[in-house]
């Protein structure tokens, strides 16, 4: 099978199963609302002009009935990934036409962006 998810949210999959959708999608309404009280959640039904990458880190428990991989993630390889593509980011832009800006988010565990 496939080790990812492709989605058009506006219509086709997305559109059709967007139950599916909703648990991989809330964190993701959360970064963009941030800490601001006036901050509108995402409308998914409607065009976002981004790229989103989200990655799948894993707890040893989630690890360990996952589908997808049985690899757990630790929370230093985590801040130690992110290190690594923050610094990396100037010469992973040089060469892109359409990518123009990256922002780099964490959720803390008391859901603080």
């Amino acid at each position: 099978g496939k080790l990812g998810l492709r989605a058009d949210f506006t219509r086709g999959f997305g559109a059709r199963h967007r139950a599916l959708l909703d648990p991989l999608l809330g964190p993701l309404a959360t970064l963009h609302a941030g800490n601001s009280a006036h901050a509108q959640p995402i409308d998914y039904s409607q065009r976002v002009n981004a790229t989103l990458f989200r990655l799948p880190l894993r707890t040893p428990e989630r690890a360990a009935i996952s589908q997808l991989s049985s690899r757990a993630v630790t929370h230093t390889e985590v801040l130690e990934l992110l290190s690594t593509l923050c610094l990396s980011l100037g010469e992973m832009l040089l060469f892109t036409q359409s990518l123009t800006h990256v922002e780099v988010c964490t959720l803390a565990a008391d859901g603080v962006v």
